[in-house]
């Protein structure tokens, strides 16, 4: 996606530097004036977040290259660059075909042989002419290193014999060199896949990140809340019915501490199930003997991940969004699995809030086509959500294999989840643009 003088400015600044520990400031000058001369950030490394990490440079400024940079840059990719170091060796002997040998200290050889020499009328061949021929590998990833001739006396061959020899030895070298040895490889033993009973979910769960939840979803068999809602709102859902898990954040980055604290009060309050997102968090809700159950960002993709799972103590778990619906009927293990079917899946987790690039901090994003992806706090991180919703609500019929599904809630009010509730359960998909994320299509 870049232009090629950037790459090939941006290549040759790193290959000094590596090379030399530093690079040439003419170069960089070039480099700087063919991509932008603003919008750079220190990134994360100096733990500064917020508006500053945001590099934002203009049109003008990124177009602000004159032609006579762009030709000098050309040069740097005109040819291709010559990385390779080889040794040659020729022997020349009399009334024997000319041999070339040629080698890239890789364990990659050829020999090739020429023309009979014949003997010399004017000028005799000596190591000094044919150096000036054999080693000449513009145009190839090659150069000479080192070379070697042992010429027999009083003897001539024609110097297109020697390039014609060099050019079918570099080729040859690089057809070797294209050809790589397998790795040895012991296929292990891996679970049995397609063991799974063949229908749809079973049970339903919501997911909400308030706790403002309406009695319509005390038919779910379980809602997932943030960790962060108060004792007494949990202590409301519990009294109303609901079976309640409390969602431990996916972007933790130095909140462990918290929420191993805030976890041990909300397992006093009768609440003792979580919905773990990471590897951390599981760790964390183990640690106190809570009940888990696995989210998406686990990514468990196939059945070996479903058989860690169970093995890390997780009671269920949804698999990764990324799988289509006839990978999710094929998978194995005994561990009960779910998937979400509705709601605005996170594209996105990022630990520095793009809200914070804009002077009225609104949180969402809008694409050049006008498209808008909602923005939501996710613990120490931001999760950027699509732009539509996934519905599966009348395709669950072909959902063969989970044994239960996840509704995702995020930034619907108390009527639309209603709403979409009440369509999920009869089976409509709710009015407007909606996606069926990858289940049909897959990851391209």
């Amino acid at each position: 996606m870049k232009r090629p003088e950037y790459t090939a400015a941006a290549v040759a600044a790193c290959r000094q530097s590596l090379d030399t520990g530093t690079a040439d400031p003419e170069l960089l000058k070039k480099l700087e004036a063919v991509f932008s001369r603003s919008g750079f950030t220190q990134g994360y490394y100096t733990g500064s977040r917020g508006r500053e990490m945001f590099g934002i440079r203009s049109k003008e400024n990124v177009m602000s290259a004159t032609g006579r940079v762009m030709n000098s840059l050309h040069e740097l990719y005109k040819n291709e660059r010559q990385s390779v170091p080889i040794d040659a060796s020729l022997t020349v002997r009399a009334d024997e075909p000319a041999v070339l040998e040629v080698s890239d200290g890789s364990g990659h050889s050829v020999s090739v042989k020429g023309g009979v020499p014949e003997p010399a009328v004017k000028v005799e061949l000596t190591k000094e002419r044919c150096a000036g021929s054999i080693t000449k590998t513009g145009g190839t990833p090659f150069f000479a290193r080192g070379f070697e001739a042992e010429i027999g006396k009083g003897l001539s061959l024609p110097m297109n014999e020697l390039n014609s020899m060099r050019r079918q030895a570099l080729s040859e070298l690089l057809e070797k060199r294209a050809v790589t040895d397998p790795v040895g490889f012991a296929m292990p033993d891996l679970p049995g896949v397609g063991t799974r009973r063949k229908t749809p979910p079973k049970y339903c769960r919501a997911r909400f990140t308030d706790g403002n939840i309406s009695d319509a979803f005390l038919d779910c068999e379980l809602v997932y809340v943030p960790m962060t809602l108060k004792d007494s709102e949990f202590e409301s859902l519990m009294d109303r019915g609901f079976a309640v898990a409390v969602e431990i954040p996916r972007g933790m980055f130095g909140l462990e501490s918290r929420i191993f604290r805030r976890l041990g009060e909300i397992k006093a309050l009768g609440i003792n199930e979580v919905l773990a997102g990471n590897p951390g968090a599981v760790q964390i809700a183990k640690s106190i003997d809570m009940d888990i159950h696995g989210g998406f960002g686990l990514n468990l993709i196939n059945t070996a991940a479903l058989d860690w799972a169970e093995k890390t103590g997780i009671m269920d778990a949804e698999v990764s969004i990324e799988l289509t619906a006839e990978q999710i009927s094929r998978l194995g293990g005994r561990i009960p699995i779910g998937i979400v079917s509705s709601g605005r899946l996170p594209l996105m987790l990022t630990r520095n809030c793009p809200a914070d690039n804009s002077p009225q901090r609104e949180m969402l994003l809008r694409d050049r086509k006008g498209m808008e992806f909602p923005l939501q706090s996710c613990g120490a991180c931001t999760e950027v959500l699509n732009s539509v919703p996934l519905d599966l609500a009348d395709r669950r019929r072909e959902l063969i294999g989970a044994d239960f599904e996840v509704l995702r809630f995020s930034v619907e009010d108390a009527v639309e989840r209603e709403e979409i509730f009440r369509l999920f359960n009869s089976g409509e998909c709710r009015k407007g643009q909606h996606t069926r994320g990858l289940y049909y299509r897959g990851v391209e």
